[in-house]
């Protein structure tokens, strides 16, 4: 090992280093080694199969190292829980938005065969039960027309008809509101 220093940094060179042993079928946190590949750089490049079941190549030195623990799965699931969580600053308990709440529920509670009120027509709403927050029995799964029944939309959807009468200059001089 011989050392020399240039502009101020200090550099180690290693001489007649000895080559490290990879065995196919080792394991790196989530990664198995299947095959070393061609070298990029220097570097040694293994092909390995993630628990998830998707391949990719890694750099050994980041192996070792413990930079490189699966294929990128792993980061997903730690942000996606962090995400989750209440010691995040976004985190919004119950006071987020109506879309917002409706993801997180539809994530949660799985969609069901049929109307959890008719029980016959498969279910094409995620229905709150009057009041919103994240606990799941305050949510069901309804068709639309059950949908409809509970808010009271089905009620205000008789027809209006607006009958306008205008004089000579087009202004109104009249209406008359009609509901079928």
């Amino acid at each position: 090992m011989d050392s020399f220093v240039t502009n101020g940094l200090s550099f180690i060179v290693f001489k007649n280093m000895e080559k490290i042993e990879v065995k196919k079928g080792e394991r790196y946190g989530r990664l198995i080694i299947l095959s070393e590949e061609e070298k990029i750089k220097k570097a040694r490049i293994f092909r390995c199969l993630c628990d998830c079941g998707k391949e990719t190549t890694v750099r050994l030195n980041s192996l070792r190292q413990g930079r490189t623990r699966s294929c990128g799965c792993l980061r997903s699931e730690l942000i996606k829980e962090r995400m989750e969580e209440e010691g995040n600053p976004m985190w919004k308990g119950d006071e987020v938005g109506y879309g917002a709440l409706h993801l997180w529920v539809t994530e949660k509670y799985p969609k069901k065969e049929v109307c959890e009120c008719c029980g016959k027509v498969d279910p094409c709403d995620l229905a709150n039960k009057g009041i919103y927050n994240r606990e799941l029995k305050n949510w069901e799964w309804l068709c639309r027309k059950c949908h409809m029944v509970k808010d009271g939309r089905l009620k205000r959807f008789a027809v209006e008809k607006t009958i306008t009468k205008r004089d000579s200059l087009g202004r109104i001089v009249s209406s008359i509101r009609k509901t079928n």
